[in-house]
């Protein structure tokens, strides 16, 4: 090392370029972090039994399942596919395909899933809207999400 080159982090030495002043072709995109859940929407989330999967009209849920018109039902951690059931789909891709999103450990599954594009409803937008105002959510994540995914889109599209 050099005397007056610094020392740099680990990130920085990845990305040694943009940080000594070079060009960067491809700069990295890095998310804002995922929200964190509520104490309010953890003990809400502890109370749902394996395979249930209930209308939240309190928008606490952690994992779930938004339907079109902007209901959510909420679901226990890996209890997406055996809950879906309970809204009439065999399976996630059924749910996927009839225009449920996903919500998987505070994150809206909004990407394409099942080969099938994600055309949020003006509803679920606004559910999706209210569950971070309720619960004093951040929702840069979202919003980095839904720009990545329509960026995408119209890539595809373009």
């Amino acid at each position: 090392m050099l005397r007056n080159e610094k020392k740099l982090t680990i990130f920085q030495e990845v990305h040694r370029e943009s940080y000594l002043g070079g060009p960067m072709r491809n700069p990295p995109i890095i998310p804002p972090l995922v929200p964190r859940p509520t104490l309010e929407m953890r003990a809400f989330d502890f109370s749902l039994r394996d395979g249930e999967c209930n209308e939240d009209q309190d928008l606490l849920a952690v994992n779930g399942w938004l339907s079109q018109s902007g209901q959510l039902f909420a679901c226990g951690w890996m209890q997406h596919d055996s809950s879906v059931k309970g809204l009439g789909y065999p399976n996630e891709r059924d749910a996927s395909k009839a225009g449920y999103i996903r919500l998987s450990s505070m994150k809206w599954q909004i990407e394409k899933r099942f080969s099938t594009d994600v055309l949020i409803t003006e509803k679920q937008s606004n559910t999706i809207k209210r569950w971070h105002e309720v619960n004093a959510l951040d929702t840069a994540y979202y919003e980095f999400c839904l720009a990545q995914e329509l960026k995408r889109m119209s890539k595809n599209n373009g």
